[in-house]
């Protein structure tokens, strides 16, 4: 399994390695795998928006929930995550928003319909 290092100062629960916090990676289908209910997904990653959902397919398939996905990190992202999230939940409506002046800050709503 992969790990996440934060900054000590940034890590609530941690094990202390040379100044640093580790953190357990996990992905999002083991992380949910016992929840009984997912309503909603948000997701500003750094450009790994479109794994993530990749990765989310069957939590995506069961709990239908709301998503709010930042597509601005890759210039690709802002069409091939509303396109591609619209070719494999073709029952879902995406809708994108922009916030703000500059080339960041745009969202693509997810709403089961």
């Amino acid at each position: 399994m992969g790990g996440v290092f934060l900054p000590r100062a940034n890590a609530r629960r941690r094990t202390a390695e040379g100044g640093r916090a580790r953190t357990e990676d996990r992905g999002l289908q083991t992380g949910l795998a016992g929840a009984s209910e997912v309503t909603y997904i948000t997701a500003d990653i750094e450009g790994s928006e479109m794994a993530m959902l990749e990765g989310a397919r069957q939590t995506i398939e069961k709990h239908r929930p709301k998503m709010a996905v930042c597509v601005y990190h890759k210039a690709e992202d802002l069409w091939e995550i509303p396109s591609g999230s619209r070719r494999r939940i073709p029952s879902y409506k995406i809708y994108l928003r922009h916030y703000g002046e500059t080339s960041v800050d745009t969202v693509a709503y997810a709403l089961p319909s």
